[in-house]
């Protein structure tokens, strides 16, 4: 399969592997791994080349609420549902640097200390105001809060 997947990635180098070319290449490669799999008779993990895991850790998805508060009860619901990690994103985050302090402080106040708390910044910022806001957000880091 591997070697099939190179002649295709090998042979669409006129067209650029981006776009369609590679879409064509990754349908192609879905289709052919099931029936693979299907001779083998084992699940899809067992004949890729990759690492195999026996669990894959969970963590929970949010925009930022349209408000710090709104943003904490969304922590808290992702912590009443266990999860270990709750990563927020967009939303209202990116405008205001103060703003977003306060939508990251509230989230790693509810989230606590014992998780991991990411924040997905999209792509709203050119590298320097994305190194201003990551050392603002630096006090809400675990590190940061003696863990």
């Amino acid at each position: 399969m591997e070697s099939l997947w190179q002649r295709m990635y090998y042979h669409t180098n006129r067209y650029g592997r981006r776009g369609a070319a590679i879409h064509a290449i990754s349908g192609a490669d879905i289709a052919l791994w099931d029936p693979a799999r299907q001779a083998l008779g084992k699940p899809f993990a067992h004949c890729s080349a990759g690492a195999q895991r026996s669990s894959v850790r969970a963590y929970a998805s949010y925009l930022f609420g349209a408000t710090p508060r709104e943003t904490a009860e969304l922590g808290k619901q992702a912590v009443d549902l266990g999860r270990t990690a709750v990563k927020f994103g967009w939303g209202p985050f990116g405008k205001d640097a103060a703003a977003d302090v306060a939508q990251v402080e509230a989230a790693r106040r509810v989230v606590c200390e014992q998780r991991d708390l990411m924040v997905d910044v999209g792509h709203k910022w050119d590298a320097a105001t994305a190194l201003e806001r990551a050392r603002l957000l630096v006090p809400f880091r675990r590190a940061a809060l003696g863990l």
